[in-house]
């Protein structure tokens, strides 16, 4: 099936979980023949949430060198296309269909494929879109303890839960400025006068 894909359509046309198992496989030959893996350290990188950008200059071998050739693909792009691999059926549909990305596919890949679908379901149970950022944070969560269904439960809650502003920086009107200030007041005497009105209404108002 792979061979008939590749002789039909080219690499670049590929869905980006198709370009995913070419590469495994492809990857696995080069490994079994006995060549040292050079990707490994890339591999061990996006673990670790690590991307780091390659030498155009320096000369990459073996594996690395060979699949980076064969494909047009840095070693730390082959890396990440091999993770996909361990997306579970759904996300690797979102990947597809272009619904997130390469980066946040990889972070999600780390999760166990049960825990991965299970966070797919209640994504759209609760109507929740994932950030890149959020994905992050749930390979991270999954380094230190592995995730569970509690654990992705609470977490996708607490994104549910509307953001309180800590901060608003209230505007006053024209009209209300000119109704109780002078113009000759600094901005300091404004501030705190409706410090002291405030303490005022909220001492004897909502005592």
């Amino acid at each position: 099936m792979i061979e008939t894909n590749l002789m039909q359509r080219s690499f670049s046309d590929l869905l980006p979980t198709e370009k995913a198992l070419v590469l495994k496989i492809r990857y696995e030959k080069i490994a079994s023949q006995g060549k040292r893996n050079d990707l490994q350290k890339e591999i061990n990188n996006l673990e670790q949430g690590i991307i780091e950008k390659e030498s155009k200059t320096e000369d990459k071998t073996n594996s690395r060198k060979a699949l980076g050739k064969e494909y047009h693909l840095s070693g730390a792009s082959i890396a990440r296309y091999l993770r996909l691999n361990e997306l579970s059926k759904s996300w690797k549909q979102e990947v597809d269909e272009d619904k997130i990305g390469l980066t946040m596919a990889v972070e999600l890949s780390y999760l166990t494929k049960e825990i991965q679908e299970y966070l797919y379901q209640q994504c759209k149970e609760l109507e929740l879109s994932l950030k890149p950022s959020d994905a992050k944070t749930l390979h991270l969560m999954n380094r230190q303890e592995e995730m569970n269904q509690e654990m992705v439960a609470t977490y996708l809650l607490n994104l549910k839960k509307p953001k309180v502003k800590e901060y608003q920086n209230i505007k006053l009107s024209q009209s209300i400025y000119q109704k109780f200030f002078r113009y000759e007041e600094s901005k300091e005497e404004v501030e705190g006068i409706i410090e002291k009105a405030l303490e005022i209404y909220f001492r004897e108002y909502l005592h």
